[in-house]
């Protein structure tokens, strides 16, 4: 368990202004057979969840809102034909401190396959995760030419649905027009690595981060996992940047996550709109940050509960009330 100081709560945008202590927990890694097995599982003593109905006053309404944090597990399982476990070794990657779970091939080899699994579930206990881990783990494996063959299908579709190629025979990193045809490919290329999850692609990188310390300074002792603007927040005004370009592009598959965001909101937006006449709140809740659940807002949502941040950790915030950066996150 490590603490997250004051300054460094964007990764989890809900408790940015939670006067007290706020820490995160590692995830959990561990040879199974010759496989590595990873996974987080959210304590269900400690979500979010609990803390932001009984903040903003929800008691009576909490069966309408949707808890989609407890009993949350996500992970994967890492194997490949051949491989064996070969022991756990330490090291630094950046500014930041592993511990790594190696696999090895067995006999000389010319080349090599590595299968991942991933499996993302509310599951009553970690063994039901695990057993359904186990199943899709075995079902991906028995038939991986046409897995491949599939995914190289769905990929050639996508790129014929639009594409911008400016100066393609004078590649040139440097050229402003060649970049936009670059980046817009770069683009497109994260949508698409994106474009199956249960939750809508995060404005910020979906799937992916950089290394935050080799782009900001004070972040050095940050790991891969940092982001800015990072939990459960999809800002509406950053959304509409993804999501709004693919009904010109095409790409309506990916439409539906941004949309089922929204519906399994909607039951417990109505239930909080209905408690202590917060309609304003809501109606400014729907225009910038929407969380998962419908608590429309986070540890901002009603600051009568919650005394200011003190001074020394934010002393431009003691004067007035908590302001609305928080949303529940989903994970």
């Amino acid at each position: 368990m490590r603490e997250i100081p004051y300054e460094r709560r964007q990764p989890c945008a809900s408790w940015v202004s939670y006067p007290d202590t706020v820490t995160t927990e590692p995830d959990t890694v561990a040879f199974a057979g010759d496989a590595v097995c990873f996974y987080h599982r959210n304590r269900n003593d400690r979500l979010l969840y609990d803390f932001l109905v009984e903040q903003q006053g929800l008691e009576p309404v909490k069966a309408e809102i949707p808890n989609t944090q407890r009993d949350r597990t996500f992970g994967g399982l890492m194997s490949g034909p051949g491989l064996v476990a070969a022991g756990v070794d330490e090291g630094r990657y950046g500014q930041t401190p592993y511990r790594g779970w190696a696999l090895r091939s067995e006999q000389p080899a010319t080349h090599q396959r590595l299968d991942i699994a991933l499996h993302t579930a509310q599951s009553e206990s970690l063994a039901e995760w695990q057993a359904a881990l186990d199943v899709l783990a075995l079902a991906a494996s028995r038939d991986t030419a046409a897995a491949r063959n599939a995914t190289l299908a769905w990929w050639e579709q996508f790129w014929q649905r639009s594409f911008i190629c400016l100066h393609p025979a004078q590649p040139d990193p440097t050229d402003p027009v060649w970049q936009v045809g670059r980046n817009y490919q770069l683009f497109r290329y994260m949508l698409g690595c994106n474009r199956a999850g249960e939750y809508p692609t995060k404005f910020n990188g979906g799937l992916f981060t950089y290394d935050a310390g080799y782009v900001r300074g004070d972040l050095t002792n940050e790991s891969a996992d940092f982001r800015m603007w990072g939990g459960g927040s999809h800002t509406a005004q950053n959304q509409r940047l993804l999501y709004w370009p693919m009904l010109k592009s095409g790409d309506f598959d990916l439409m539906p996550p941004q949309f089922e965001y929204y519906r399994r909101a909607l039951p417990g937006a109505e239930a909080h709109a209905t408690t202590e006449a917060r309609w304003l709140l809501f109606h400014r809740a729907v225009g910038e940050l929407w969380p998962a659940a419908g608590l429309v807002v986070g540890l901002a949502g009603d600051a009568r509960s919650l005394p200011s941040p003190p001074a020394a950790l934010r002393p431009d915030r003691t004067d007035r009330p908590l302001d609305s950066l928080s949303v529940l996150e989903p994970a």
